[in-house]
C-alpha cells in the first residue's frame, strides 16, 4: 500500500497496490482498514461531492471541519457495499 494522505490523529488513506485490488483504504491507529472505494478515482469523486456537498467546511477559525454523517452518505452513493466490505452495520 502507498499511503498518500495523513490525516491530523495520525492516520492515513492509502492506495492498495495488488494486481488485482486498487481500492482506497483509510488506516486509523487502531489497525483496522476500511475501504472507501475501489479506485483512486472513485476516491476523487467522493472528495469533490463532499465538497459540493459542504461535508467539507471552513468553521470561522478557518480550520477545516468534517461533517462525518453526510461525509458517510456521500462514500454509501459511490460505494454501496461500504457496510459490507467493512464489516459495520448500516445506519439505515
Amino acid at each position: 500500500m502507498i499511503p498518500f494522505l495523513r490525516g491530523s490523529g495520525g492516520d492515513y488513506y492509502c492506495v492498495r497496490t495488488l494486481s488485482d485490488d486498487r481500492s482506497v483504504v483509510w488506516t486509523p491507529k487502531d489497525d483496522v482498514l476500511y475501504v472507501i472505494c475501489q479506485s483512486i478515482k472513485d476516491f476523487i469523486l467522493i472528495i469533490t461531492e463532499c465538497y459540493k456537498q459542504n461535508a467539507y467546511f471552513l468553521d470561522e477559525d478557518r480550520y477545516l471541519e468534517c461533517n462525518y454523517d453526510l461525509e458517510e452518505k456521500i462514500i454509501v452513493n459511490f460505494n454501496p457495499n461500504y457496510y459490507y466490505q467493512n464489516g459495520l452495520e448500516s445506519k439505515e
